[in-house]
């Protein structure tokens, strides 16, 4: 009787606690998911807003350079103009050119055009989009420190696996919110601005995939479509799965299990066997680069140590 008794004071006791304990405060921080399908929803508005003001921003652009600006970008464009339809052979040999001419004659004067025509979204005056766009970088901010306080693994890549089953190697840097609004705004500037028509489907699917894959990584694709929508060549896309690929034989040669394009592990040992083992099939590749995406996009080009 008397433990029935302790056991029913007990319960008593925890009711009169619950009773006592105060409702959530309708101010109290919203959860990673909230925060994530809100940031989402927002960073959407914000895209669909600034693809309806680049077209005109661009025309707007255009009327603004001077003479000397433009004849600065036609001897550009009228230079890759000529390298796409003719190669490097104009050039000379390109395996015996040390002197970084390709660099030099066409990377370098591309970045200026670039500078001359892209709208860099940060700089926009127009009070909607730039408030728009400081709301979804602070919604941006507050899930990616909740994703740190709550120690969240943001690497797509973990439990990923490739058709044969190997595991995909993890990613160094993965994209964040904000490094994902990045990728999307470098690729709605270039979809709606210099690009044409048919290449905006490729441009905006590549934007996804980039997300899947390391910053860097992602940063020579991103590059490498610039140049490629300036010189108005096709644009490119991105494969995750050759690039976890690539990602496993980099870390191979880090650790000196490999050196340029073989490595010493079974069945990794030529691109053929490694794009095999991954369920891939591919037909040459560039083993060199560079300390960042751009960098390496230089580092392949012709003129390139070995290249």
């Amino acid at each position: 009787m008397m433990k029935q008794s302790a056991v029913l004071v007990h319960l008593l006791l925890c009711l009169s606690v619950a009773m006592f304990v105060p409702a959530a405060n309708a101010d109290e921080a919203p959860s990673v998911n909230e925060l994530a399908r809100v940031f989402e929803q927002e960073r959407a508005v914000y895209l669909n807003k600034l693809k309806a003001y680049l077209p005109n921003a661009y025309r707007e652009r255009l009327s603004t350079l001077s003479a000397e600006q433009f004849q600065e970008v036609a001897t550009t464009l009228r230079r890759w103009e000529f390298y796409t339809a003719h190669g490097p052979s104009p050039m000379g040999d390109y395996r015996y050119q040390k002197d970084g001419r390709f660099r030099q004659q066409f990377l370098k004067p591309m970045d200026q055009v670039a500078e001359l025509l892209l709208i860099d979204p940060a700089t926009i005056s127009d009070p909607e989009i730039a408030s728009t766009r400081a709301e979804v970088i602070k919604l941006g901010e507050q899930l990616a420190e909740a994703r740190r306080a709550q120690g969240i693994n943001i690497d797509p890549t973990v439990g990923v696996k490739s058709p044969t089953g190997i595991a995909y190697p993890q990613l160094s840097e993965p994209h964040n919110c904000l490094d994902q609004l990045a990728v999307y705004e470098e690729t709605t500037v270039l979809a709606y601005t210099i690009a044409s028509a048919g290449a905006r489907p490729l441009l905006l699917d590549n934007a996804k995939l980039c997300t899947q894959v390391d910053v860097e990584e992602a940063r020579f694709t991103m590059y490498a479509n610039q140049v490629r929508m300036l010189s108005g060549t096709v644009a490119w896309t991105i494969d995750p799965l050759m690039t976890a690929c690539a990602r496993d034989h980099s870390i191979d040669r880090a650790e000196g299990r490999a050196k340029s394009h073989i490595s010493s592990v079974p069945g990794k040992k030529t691109l053929s066997d490694r794009a095999k083992r991954f369920g891939s099939r591919v037909g040459s590749e560039g083993a060199g680069g560079g300390t960042d995406g751009v960098k390496s996009v230089y580092g392949f080009s012709y003129n390139g140590a070995g290249h």
